[in-house]
C-alpha cells in the first residue's frame, strides 16, 4: 500500500527539525526516534471512511504527528512527489510543512519504560494501567479517530 510505503520514510532517527514548531535543525532535540507508523486498518463513521493510523516513537515534539500526517496528504494527493519526504527530513533543508488538523488525533498509550527501569524501585512503576478501562470506554464511544498516537518514553 503506498500510504504506508510513505510512512516506512519516517521509521527510524531523523533530523524532524522541519516537523515540529519552531526547533532549529541543530537543536539536539529536533532528532527522534520513530519505530513504527503504519496505517493497517480503516474505521467507517457515517458513511465516511477514516484511515487508523499508529506511530511508536520516543519524545514527539510540538506538532510533529500533525505535520507528518499533513505531509503525507501531500504525498497521497501528488501535491509533492515523495522523495520531498526524504529532503524535508535532511537538517541542511527548511522547509514549510502543512499541519492535519487535530480533530481525531488523539494519545492513545504512554509506555515509560526507560522511566521505569532507572526510577521503579524508588518512585514506584508509572503506567496507565488504572485508566485501561476507561480509555478502552472512550475509544469504543468515539470511532471519529483518525489517528492512534502511542508513545514511548
Amino acid at each position: 500500500m503506498r500510504f504506508n510505503r510513505i510512512l516506512k520514510c519516517y521509521e527510524g532517527t531523523h533530523n524532524f527539525h522541519n516537523f515540529p514548531s519552531r526547533i532549529k535543525a541543530e537543536d539536539p532535540s529536533s532528532h527522534c526516534f520513530i519505530v513504527s507508523f503504519s496505517a493497517n486498518e480503516t474505521v467507517i463513521v457515517d458513511g465516511i471512511e477514516f484511515v487508523k493510523c499508529e506511530v511508536v516513537g520516543q519524545s514527539f515534539m510540538l506538532h510533529q504527528i500533525q505535520k507528518l500526517i499533513g505531509f503525507e496528504v501531500l504525498g497521497m494527493r501528488n501535491i509533492v512527489p515523495e522523495s520531498l519526504i526524504e529532503i524535508a527530513l535532511r537538517k541542511d533543508i527548511n522547509i514549510t510543512v502543512p499541519m492535519a488538523p487535530e480533530v481525531g488525533l488523539y494519545l492513545d498509550e504512554c509506555f515509560f519504560t526507560s522511566y521505569n527501569k532507572k526510577w521503579k524501585e524508588i518512585h514506584g512503576e508509572l503506567s496507565m494501567k488504572d485508566y485501561e478501562m476507561e480509555a478502552e470506554e472512550f475509544e469504543n464511544k468515539n470511532w471519529f479517530v483518525l489517528l492512534l498516537v502511542r508513545y514511548c518514553l
